[in-house]
């Protein structure tokens, strides 16, 4: 955390790097600049920056942004050596006076109550998870691999996507054992589950599948064991199941 009346990052030299990695955070509240660097490179790679500058909150003449994004301000996006948003009249204006954020992507999925992020979707891990589980943004699919998700949860897999595809290989269980709790908890309007190789599914817990909004889940080519306390398969308020 860097508070100061001047710049909180400056990068003076033409073609020079600055680089935030692996996980770190880096908060910048600035007199005048956040991040200046108009002839330099701004690398946040797998990190999260907070820049702020009562001039400008960021600039940099290259940004380079892996498994993050830039989250705030609503809407702010990078263009031509600033950070830039639009304003209440939809003008397009920099970013000052308050924080620019990049950061990994948040994806609107958690498994063992573990929220899948940019910097953990290829191998999500977390307490009472095991085998191979891991998740695919650019198709929204989830894959188990002969995986267990074992514990006390708010939810074994819960979605708010709009569409979410699991794909099953192998032999893969979800026990939640929380009272109310679900094996699966879909928010989405469309859920598919089905098998790469003969992959099967059994569950555990008060309510096996559970939704509350309306949703269509199908099961195709795949083999599902649901033992619950209260409902197998409760798709509340017109759900469909196919």
């Amino acid at each position: 955390i860097i508070d100061c009346n001047g710049t909180g990052i400056n990068v003076t030299s033409t073609g020079k790097t600055f680089s935030i990695t692996d996980g770190c955070l880096v908060v910048l509240n600035a007199g005048t600049n956040g991040v200046w660097a108009p002839y330099g490179i701004l690398n946040v790679d797998g990190a999260e920056l907070r820049a702020q500058g009562t001039w400008i909150s960021v600039s940099c003449g290259s940004l380079n942004m892996n498994n993050t994004q830039i989250i705030a301000p609503e809407g702010a996006y990078y263009s031509g050596v600033y950070v830039w948003k639009h304003d209440e009249q939809d003008n397009e204006i920099q970013v000052s006076g308050e924080y620019v954020v990049i950061a990994p992507i948040k994806y609107d999925l958690w498994v063992a109550d573990v929220q899948v992020t940019s910097l953990n979707a290829d191998h999500i891990t977390g307490e009472g998870i095991t085998g191979n589980v891991y998740y695919d943004s650019s198709n929204n699919e989830l894959y188990l691999e002969n995986a267990s998700i074992s514990g006390d949860f708010s939810y074994g897999i819960e979605t708010e996507m709009d569409a979410l595809f699991i794909y099953l290989s192998g032999e893969n269980s979800i026990q939640n054992g929380t009272f109310w709790g679900d094996g699966i908890r879909i928010g989405s309007d469309y859920t598919v589950i089905t098998s790469l190789d003969n992959g099967s599914l059994s569950i555990e817990a008060d309510y096996g599948i559970f939704n509350q909004s309306g949703t269509t889940l199908s099961v195709i080519d795949c083999s599902i064991d649901i033992l619950a306390d209260n409902a197998g398969v409760n798709l509340s308020n017109g759900g469909t199941l196919s």
